[in-house]
């Protein structure tokens, strides 16, 4: 019953309704066509966030995971919306329409009235300094004139960054993706490519240099920290020094060292002895053998052939106590050392006589 009786009503005011439909589709279509066509450019890069810091969806703190990911992005977007990031685009669209090169996108409205009225030489001037500032990271022009005229001309032409953020340049995340996406519409679809493309680039060449600078200034921290590591060290170190300079202590650590390279040095000397031992014992048998043979020799050599055995014989014996007492002292004993040698040069003496005194004995008993 009460379909039936709206029906009624919706049938007897059926002319006014489409009536309003038609003329609003009409009204809709003809401000549609007199609207300026919009096109947009899009540019995405990859960030890296998420490869870097992961998400796990196992793990307990997914949640937390998630929610630093996304403190990640919405920190890189702002930097990309950051005022020197926009006003480098300013600085490359005001330098492509301004320089005269290639078409501008965008001129000055010959019918409309400015506040200024700028020179083609303080425009050339603006471009000069523009172009020079596109190749680096500053970007204070460095005169408040120049300025002035910057800001007056980015107005005009609609690149100032407020305008650009809120009318032409979007930035954010693709969906939950590890990309960045900015769109740039505009009246130009060239205008809207040069400019998404290039905004991409320089905040990519931008966030490189400031990751470059601030390793720089890390390693840079460190490294001085590690001069004044060094330096605080070395003046402790000379503190100690003068503490066991003035006390007169003993340095255990040098005193060690020098032991164990005396140590070493002895060793070493006592291994050429050792070496010597089998060339002298065959000596002493050699010297044996002909103290044997002494009874077919005359009395006289045979007693100087005795005497010089016997002083052999006691050479010897000192030799080999003084070498033992030397090297139970520690090889320390200078005089000791001195004495060995003497005895040495003796010990050599009276062989070399004793082998003299042979071949006179031969002959005396061919004789």
């Amino acid at each position: 019953m009460d379909l039936q009786y709206l029906w009624n009503i919706l049938s007897r005011r059926k002319w006014l309704i489409l009536t309003v439909a038609i003329t609003t589709a009409i009204a809709t279509y003809f401000v549609v066509e007199e609207l300026e066509p919009k096109y947009k450019a899009d540019g995405q890069f990859s960030t890296g966030i998420v490869d870097y810091k992961g998400i796990n969806v196992e793990e307990d703190n997914f949640f937390l995971q998630k929610f630093t990911v996304e403190i990640s992005f919405g920190n890189l977007i702002e930097l990309m919306k950051s005022s020197r990031n926009v006003r480098l685009l300013t600085y490359r669209l005001l330098h492509h329409d301004l320089k005269g090169d290639e078409k501008p996108f965008r001129t000055l409205d010959p019918d409309e009235e400015y506040d200024f009225n700028y020179s083609q030489e303080e425009i050339d001037g603006l471009v000069g300094v523009l172009e020079q500032k596109l190749d680096g990271f500053d970007m204070d022009l460095g005169d408040p004139k120049l300025e002035k005229v910057y800001l007056d001309l980015a107005e005009a032409l609609a690149y100032d960054g407020e305008t650009l953020l809120k009318t032409n340049l979007t930035i954010d995340r693709k969906n939950e993706t590890d990309f960045i996406q900015a769109e740039f519409v505009s009246e130009d679809p060239d205008l809207s490519f040069f400019a998404v493309d290039h905004f991409c680039r320089d905040f990519q060449n931008h966030y490189e240099y400031l990751q470059l600078q601030e390793g720089e200034e890390t390693v840079g921290f460190f490294s001085e920290e590690v001069q004044k590591k060094r330096a605080e060290l070395m003046r402790k170190q000379k503190l100690l020094d003068d503490y066991k300079y003035n006390r007169n202590l003993v340095d255990l650590d040098a005193q060690r060292n020098a032991i164990v390279t005396q140590i070493t040095e002895m060793e070493l000397q006592k291994q050429g002895f050792q070496k010597d031992i089998p060339a002298l014992e065959v000596s002493i048998a050699d010297i044996n053998r002909r103290i044997s043979e002494l009874d077919n020799i005359s009395t006289n050599s045979a007693n100087e052939r005795i005497k010089n055995n016997t002083a052999i014989q006691n050479l010897t014996k000192a030799i080999s106590v003084m070498e033992t007492e030397y090297r139970e002292g520690g090889f320390k004993d200078a005089s000791l050392k001195n004495r060995i040698d003497i005895y040495r040069k003796n010990l050599n003496t009276q062989i070399e006589r004793l082998a003299k005194l042979e071949p006179q004995s031969e002959e005396d008993e061919l004789d």
